[in-house]
C-alpha cells in the first residue's frame, strides 16, 4: 500500500492543483473576492506555508513533560478530526437541518458506548477465541471479535434516537446520525492510537479509520432506511443481516492491516476506495429521496473540496506542532515528508470524491464495478451545475435540426423553465421543460467559450408517453430533435 500511495501522490497533487487553479479563475471572474470559494482557495498556500514552517523551526516544549504534551495533543487532534467530519456531514443536510443538541447527544452516546467494547471483547477472549496468527482464525476474529463488537456499539446510539424520538425523519438523517455515532466511537479510539503512535497516526486516523468507521455504520443505517422507504418495518432479521454485512466489511478491512507480513495491504486500499465510492452513492441516494426536497436549496458540493482540504490541513498542522514539541525540527521534517509521500493520494481521493454530489429528486443510483481497474484509482469526479428552476432563453442562433419537423425553430425566442433535473445515460446534466402542452428533455452539451451563461443544448422527446415521472433515461428511449443555443436567465452559472 505504501508503494501504491507513493507512486500516485504526485499525480494526485497535480489534480488538486489543477482544480484549484481552474476554480479560482472562475470564482475570480464571477464573484471576485466576495465568494467563499475565493478565500478558501486563497488560504491553501497560507496553510501549506504554515505546515512547512512548522517542519523548519524548533518549537519549545515550555518545560512540559512529554507525556502531557502527547496526551493533550492526542485529545485535541482527535477532537478536531471528529468535529470536522461532523461539519462535513451537516453540509449535506440541506433540506431539514438537525438540531445541534441531538447531534451532540448521539456523539456523546457514541463516545460512551465505546467502553462497552472492553467487557464484550474480554468475554469473547474468555471463550478462548483470540488472534493466534492462523489465517482463518484471525479473519473470523476480525469479523466477530472486532467487527461485530464495534458495529454493535456504534449502532445503539442512533437506534435509540430513532426508536424513542421523532428526530430521524428524513432518509439522510439515518446516515447522518449513524456516522456521528461512529465519530464518537472514533474520537475515543483515535485518542488511544494517536497517543500510542506519538501523533504519527494523524492521517491514518483522519483519512482511513474515521472514514471507514462512518462507512461501516452507514451500511446498517442505509439498509434500515431502505426497508422503511419501501413501506416495510425493520425487524430483528434485518438487524442481523445488516450487522453481519457491516461486520464482514469491518473484519476484512482490519484483517490485512493485522497480517501485514503478507504484504497485501493493497487489498485494504482497494477495498477502501470501493467503500468511498459506495458511501458517496449511499449519501447521494438518500438526499435524492428526501421528502423535504426544495429546488431553491442547492447543494453546491464542489465547494466542499476546498473546505475539506483546509480543515484537514489544520488537523495536520496541529499534529505537526505537537510532534515538533516532542521530537524537534529534524524529526518533524522527516515526519512531514512521510505524510506527503504516503497520504497525499488518499487525501486528494477523499476530498475530491466527497465533493461530487448531484441532487436529482427521486433518482436512485446503483454502483457498478469499473470494467477498467485503472478507473478505480480515480476519485469520483462529477461536477455539473444544478440549473433546476432556472429560466432559459431559446436563442435563434446555431440551430441544428434533426428530422423534418422544426420544433427548435418554433421554440426560438421562447423563455422556458427547467422544471426537473434528470439523468441521461448516467449523466446528471438533463432537464425536463414544458412547451405548448408537451414535455421535452434538454441536455446541456457545452458552455459557450466566449459568452457567459450561454450553453448549447440537445433537445429530445420521449418515444413513449407517460414518462413525466421518470428520473433516469437512456438515449435509446428518446428521439433527438436538434441542438440550440440558450441563455440562462436567472441564478449563477
Amino acid at each position: 500500500m505504501e508503494i501504491v500511495s507513493a507512486a500516485l501522490f504526485v499525480p494526485a497533487l497535480m489534480l488538486l492543483f489543477y482544480f484549484a487553479l481552474r476554480d479560482f479563475g472562475k470564482e475570480l471572474k464571477i464573484r471576485g473576492a466576495k465568494g467563499e470559494m475565493f478565500w478558501l482557495i486563497l488560504s491553501l498556500p497560507v496553510l501549506i506555508a504554515l505546515a512547512i514552517l512548522v517542519t523548519r523551526k524548533n518549537i519549545p516544549d515550555w518545560g512540559l513533560p512529554a507525556e502531557q504534551i502527547r496526551i493533550v495533543f492526542s485529545i485535541v487532534v482527535a477532537a478536531l478530526i471528529s468535529f470536522f467530519w461532523i461539519l462535513y456531514l451537516t453540509w449535506l443536510d440541506i433540506y431539514e437541518r438537525e438540531k445541534k443538541r441531538y447531534l451532540l447527544l448521539v456523539f456523546v452516546l457514541g463516545c460512551a458506548f465505546t467502553y462497552w467494547v472492553f467487557p464484550l471483547s474480554d468475554w469473547i477472549n474468555g471463550l478462548g477465541f483470540n488472534l493466534n496468527g492462523e489465517g482463518w482464525n484471525d479473519f473470523a476474529y476480525c469479523v466477530i471479535g472486532i467487527g461485530m463488537v464495534e458495529e454493535l456499539v456504534k449502532f445503539i446510539p442512533w437506534f435509540l434516537l430513532w426508536r424513542f424520538s421523532h428526530q430521524i425523519n428524513e432518509p439522510f438523517d439515518f446516515i447522518l446520525y449513524a456516522s456521528i455515532s461512529a465519530l464518537g466511537f472514533a474520537f475515543v479510539e483515535n485518542i488511544l492510537y494517536l497517543n500510542a503512535s506519538d501523533l504519527t497516526a494523524v492521517y491514518a486516523r483522519a483519512l482511513y479509520s474515521s472514514v471507514a468507521h462512518m462507512f461501516f455504520s452507514s451500511i446498517m443505517a442505509y439498509g434500515w432506511i431502505w426497508r422503511i422507504h419501501r413501506g416495510l418495518q425493520p425487524d430483528f432479521g434485518l438487524f442481523l443481516l445488516l450487522w453481519l454485512l457491516a461486520s464482514l466489511g469491518h473484519g476484512f478491512y482490519d484483517f490485512w492491516f493485522i497480517h501485514n507480513e503478507l504484504n497485501l495491504e493493497v487489498l485494504t486500499l482497494v477495498f477502501f476506495l470501493l467503500n468511498l465510492h459506495v458511501w458517496v452513492l449511499m449519501k447521494n441516494n438518500l438526499i435524492n429521496i428526501s421528502g423535504f426536497y426544495n429546488p431553491a436549496l442547492k447543494l453546491n458540493s464542489h465547494i466542499f473540496l476546498y473546505r475539506l482540504v483546509n480543515l484537514l490541513l489544520l488537523v495536520l498542522i496541529v499534529a505537526l506542532v505537537g510532534f515538533n514539541m516532542l521530537f524537534g525540527q529534524g524529526a518533524t521534517a522527516s515526519f512531514g515528508w512521510h505524510i506527503l509521500n504516503q497520504y497525499s493520494y488518499v487525501f486528494v481521493y477523499i476530498t475530491v470524491s466527497f465533493s461530487s454530489f448531484q441532487v436529482i429528486p427521486g433518482y436512485i443510483g446503483s454502483y457498478r464495478l469499473p470494467t477498467n481497474a485503472f478507473k478505480l484509482l480515480l476519485p469520483k469526479i462529477i461536477r455539473y451545475p444544478d440549473f433546476t428552476g432556472y429560466s432559459i432563453y431559446m436563442d435563434h442562433r446555431a440551430q441544428k435540426v434533426y428530422g423534418t419537423k422544426n420544433v427548435l425553430g418554433a421554440m426560438a425566442g421562447a423563455e422556458l423553465v427547467l422544471k426537473k433535473r434528470l439523468v441521461l445515460d448516467g449523466l446528471p446534466n438533463a432537464y425536463a421543460l414544458e412547451w405548448e402542452d408537451h414535455t421535452y428533455l434538454v441536455q446541456f452539451i457545452k458552455e459557450h467559450p466566449r459568452e457567459d451563461g450561454v450553453w448549447q443544448l440537445m433537445v429530445l422527446r420521449s418515444k413513449h408517453p407517460g414518462f413525466e415521472n421518470q428520473s433516469y433515461f437512456r438515449r435509446t428511449e428518446l428521439s433527438p430533435l436538434g441542438k440550440i443555443l440558450v441563455r440562462l436567465k436567472q441564478g449563477d452559472k
